[in-house]
């Protein structure tokens, strides 16, 4: 496993990405953290003064095996190195957007890993589930592949997001 120190202005815009993507902005809710820009931007300040180390999950075998079953499984959709549709962030003709990227360029990294293996177990209105032909080991394996795409800052902020959802969720 790689060790790594970021800044944790990662961690501080990862938060807020969070609370933006599962509800709404900690600007718009006071009593939440944030009532101005004022106090989110002394709050990202405060952050750049601090460094957070992050360890990535996923031995080399646990990897290895995600990318084989990756490619058994996912990259119909996804494609060959995650890179996900070209027009992923635009709605087709039945209102659903096409497979994204898992590589760290679209939104894969502002979710938590529960709702990682949610979405791969149980599917989504377009994903088909695969727990019936996946166990919760291969559905991990596929997770740390696609995460070793991901850039070190990329990886970082998807770690404090995942770490404050388990937080929260205690």
């Amino acid at each position: 496993m790689r060790n790594f120190v970021r800044n944790s202005t990662f961690a501080a815009v990862s938060s807020l990405l969070f609370s933006v993507c599962h509800a709404q902005s900690d600007i718009e809710q006071p009593g939440r953290g944030f009532n101005s820009l004022k106090d989110l931007a002394d709050e990202l300040n405060a952050a750049v003064q601090t460094d957070v180390e992050f360890t990535r999950e996923g031995s080399a075998a646990s990897i290895a095996r995600g990318a084989k079953l990756f490619k058994e499984n996912c990259v119909q959709c996804h494609r060959d190195n995650a890179q996900g549709t070209p027009d992923w962030h635009t709605k087709d003709a039945s209102g659903n957007y096409p497979p994204p990227p898992l590589n760290g360029t679209a939104h894969t990294w502002h979710h938590p890993r529960s709702l990682l293996v949610e979405l791969i177990r149980d599917g989504s209105r377009i994903m088909p589930a695969f727990g019936a032909k996946l166990s919760d080991e291969d559905i991990t394996d596929i997770i740390h592949w696609f995460q070793s795409l991901w850039p070190d800052d990329v990886y970082a902020s998807w770690a404090q997001i995942n770490q404050a959802y388990k937080e929260s969720s205690n």
